[in-house]
């Protein structure tokens, strides 16, 4: 996989060990490294494992003794999920998720499959989303930062899983910030209702724990880049207005849910 090269080549990646390529440029002076990885070491595997035991462990005493009184103690933890967002995220839904948007600026059905864009890569969510792609790249490009989406349909079918190999660019963790913003305010907005707008019987503590510092909150969107949050966060507001006996703004809350992921629709009955 050569990123900067005139033709790119997606290159399906052997079993045993992958490649690394890192360019090192300055003013006077550039050099090329390539790394081998070998992902069958069983050593590799056992410590790996073993971290993640003990981070999970860890994690949990974390919580288990958590106690925090301090009143912006979200602002540490928005902190921490704003520093997660550009570094972290599964390669190929994220891939999926930004370069849809540029197939539609490039005149590219992402709903149906054709010679540009294998059938694997076509968008499987309601189109709500992709509006927020599209706005999100013309403010970049307002300010000069353009993303050639060309790579996009040079995909041959067969590859369209490794495809992601190719969407190389010094902004990425820029395009994957951008990308989960609206989710880290999605996550606080239903944490604001939890505590301010809903009559549950937990403290400011508890749902921290159970909501902000919750492993598999920080996992889906601000680590994955899963827009799962965006819906959920509708399909609350729709509930909360339901309660509050404005069923014109439940269903519309329900709808727009829907239209970002399916899952809200089943309120709208």
């Amino acid at each position: 996989l050569k990123p900067h090269s005139g033709t790119i080549q997606y290159i399906q990646p052997k079993s045993s060990f992958n490649l690394l390529y890192i360019n090192i440029t300055t003013l006077n002076y550039t050099k090329d490294i390539t790394i081998k990885i070998n992902f069958n070491s069983p050593l590799l595997t056992l410590l790996s494992e073993i971290t993640m035991l003990f981070s999970f462990y860890f994690y949990y005493l974390f919580l288990k003794f958590y106690n925090s009184n301090f009143r912006l103690t979200w602002l540490i933890i928005l902190l921490g999920y704003l520093i997660l967002a550009p570094f972290f995220g599964q390669r190929y839904d994220m891939y999926f998720m930004l370069t849809s948007p540029l197939r539609i600026i490039k005149h590219i059905n992402p709903f149906i499959g054709n010679e540009m864009m294998p059938g694997g890569l076509k968008w499987a969510y309601p189109p709500l989303f992709l509006i927020y792609g599209i706005l999100f790249y013309t403010v970049l490009h307002y300010f000069g930062l353009n993303f050639d989406p060309s790579f996009t349909y040079l995909v041959t079918s067969g590859y369209e899983y490794s495809a992601w190999r190719g969407f190389y660019n010094p902004e990425l963790p820029l395009l994957f910030f951008l990308e989960k913003l609206p989710l880290i305010i999605s996550t606080f907005i239903i944490y604001w209702l939890f505590l301010k707008k809903f009559n549950f019987q937990y403290s400011k503590i508890e749902l921290e724990k159970f909501w902000l510092l919750n492993p598999l909150i920080i996992l889906i969107g601000t680590v994955w880049g899963q827009f799962d949050m965006l819906s959920l966060l509708s399909m609350i507001l729709s509930i909360y207005f339901f309660l509050k006996d404005r069923t014109d703004l439940a269903s519309i809350f329900a709808t727009i849910g829907a239209f970002i992921k399916i899952f809200p629709v089943i309120l709208i009955p």
